[in-house]
């Protein structure tokens, strides 16, 4: 007769909890840049043609997705982190990351289209083309968008700081620590 399993799962080891600082960290990190790259589109963009409005939103959504994305680290934040009690910043979480890989990224040849554009045709302003040219048509987002995203990474790095804090204090509070910066080791010392 098998002898039945512990239903009781082990602590997690120093080293693991020191990998999921890490993840948490460096997420949280992407999170703080993603979020003030909001605040400068949303303090100097007013419209798809400014020219911050590109540099800036592949800033916004490749930050916020790196933590998603799977990487050569300690690999994507695990589930709980995709997930939002507010559903418009659920929405905003899934529209970032499905934006991330159609069109910012990587181009998924399905949204982004390829026109050629024959003389005297206009193919996005009022001025036609005297030439033959192309275009490339996707989605993107309005400006207006923007204070949703900021404010889904606002919600999202409040609940990673708050894990990032509790874990500091598992790890080293109560510890001797030296009086100077350390690295991060992942054995089961300082």
């Amino acid at each position: 007769m098998p002898i039945p399993r512990s239903k009781t799962r082990s602590l997690p080891s120093r080293v693991d909890l020191k990998k999921k600082f890490y993840k948490l960290a460096v997420a949280q990190s992407d999170i703080a840049a993603a979020y003030s790259a909001c605040e400068l589109f949303i303090e100097r963009v007013d419209s798809l043609s400014h020219p911050l409005y590109y540099p800036l939103l592949v800033t916004i959504v490749v930050s916020y997705a790196r933590p998603f994305i799977d990487n050569r680290g300690f690999g994507v934040l695990p589930s709980q982190w995709r997930d939002f009690q507010n559903p418009k910043y659920q929405s905003a979480h899934d529209l970032i990351i499905k934006a991330r890989n159609e069109v910012f990224a990587h181009r998924d040849t399905k949204v982004a289209k390829v026109a050629i554009v024959p003389p005297g045709v206009a193919f996005g302003g009022d001025n036609p083309s005297s030439k033959v040219g192309f275009g490339i048509k996707s989605y993107w987002f309005k400006p207006s968008q923007v204070p949703l995203f900021r404010d889904t990474c606002a919600d999202l790095g409040k609940r990673l700081l708050a894990a990032i804090e509790d874990l500091l204090e598992v790890l080293y509070g109560g510890m001797e620590l030296p009086n100077a910066r350390f690295p991060l080791r992942f054995d089961n010392g300082l």
